[in-house]
């Protein structure tokens, strides 16, 4: 919490000509086209300067008036960084980043770096660990704990960081990174907006950025396991759980990074509800097959992206239980 208000880290501005910017709230989905020199008021906001002070010629009854329609519409907020997002989930802001002008510029090297690199070195990974792995027993294996926390401590962010790069490289905004616990599992989360990027394969590709940087993870730590023997164990374990919250991640169940490419590549938003809603409509399923193949086929997806909705309800009760075991 801050003294004084904080412009929300959720707008976007842009130029609406005439002296006007348009504000746009990436969250709320909101507009609201306001003259300039609110607009640059609204930006000094910065949680530290008294808003009365910042332009004293406008006095304290414009000012004011200011202030309360920004509040009404949301604008501003006190540095809150703790949302409820539902039953036993929350999610905690950690950072709300400002980018210099070169930020772009980088973001898409280290993009195509990733884009480039996360096969080979996974599949070097693989080879030098099935070629030169020697096991080496060590005191580390007891602690299993400690590498599950230390391989979600790594991939996690990192996940994010990257879903970010890959925004930022082609054009989106990254608002914010922070933590979140849903029900019984912990995570990590960047927020994007990428709504003004036209291209789908650009969009499928910043949902692709998070799998990528977690099988590269898995690759690198493999290597390093044959690299330094001793730790092999504990290399090995974060090299297999980032595989494993790539593969899952890959999958196509609603929410994840998955099933969101596959939505960019067919052009289907929602693509779950409209796979269930064929599913459990007969008449719509009968329509399907008088197409024939393509028909039947589209009939199939549908129930296997349907069916991969039961993994995460029964992937959820079986972190549960294994934290009861623990």
């Amino acid at each position: 919490m801050t003294k004084y208000p904080v412009m929300s880290n959720y707008l976007i501005f842009t130029s609406a000509g005439e002296g006007q910017v348009l504000i746009r709230d990436a969250v709320l989905e909101t507009e609201e086209v306001v003259p300039a020199e609110a607009a640059r008021f609204l930006k000094r906001l910065d949680g530290k300067t008294d808003p009365m002070k910042i332009y004293p010629k406008l006095g304290r009854k414009t000012t004011k008036e200011l202030m309360d329609w920004f509040s009404e519409n949301e604008m501003v907020t006190y540095g809150e960084r703790f949302m409820g997002i539902g039953f036993l989930s929350f999610l905690v802001t950690l950072v709300r980043p400002r980018f210099r002008k070169g930020a772009r510029a980088v973001a898409a090297v280290l993009n195509q770096i990733l884009m480039i690199s996360f096969l080979p070195v996974l599949i070097g990974g693989i080879w030098c660990w099935h070629r030169y792995a020697v096991w080496h027993v060590s005191t580390l294996e007891m602690f299993w704990l400690f590498e599950y926390l230390i391989a979600l401590a790594i991939g996690m962010p990192l996940h994010e960081l990257a879903h970010g790069c890959a925004a930022l490289a082609y054009g989106g905004h990254v608002l914010e990174f922070g933590f979140m616990w849903k029900i019984v599992m912990p995570g990590a989360y960047v927020l994007t907006d990428d709504k003004h990027i036209r291209s789908p394969l650009k969009k499928a590709q910043i949902y692709a950025a998070g799998i990528e940087m977690n099988l590269l993870l898995g690759g690198l730590f493999l290597i390093l396991g044959v690299a330094f023997p001793y730790y092999m164990f504990v290399c090995l374990m974060i090299a297999i759980i980032n595989i494993v919250l790539g593969i899952v991640n890959a999958s196509l169940i609603e929410g994840l990074d998955g099933c969101r490419i596959l939505e960019q590549v067919l052009g289907i938003p929602d693509l779950v509800e409209k796979a269930k809603s064929i599913v459990f409509s007969r008449r719509r399923k009968n329509r399907l097959k008088k197409q024939g193949i393509s028909g039947r086929m589209a009939i199939a997806a549908c129930y296997i992206v349907t069916v991969f909705q039961l993994a995460y309800p029964i992937f959820l009760a079986s972190m549960l239980l294994g934290w009861f075991a623990i």
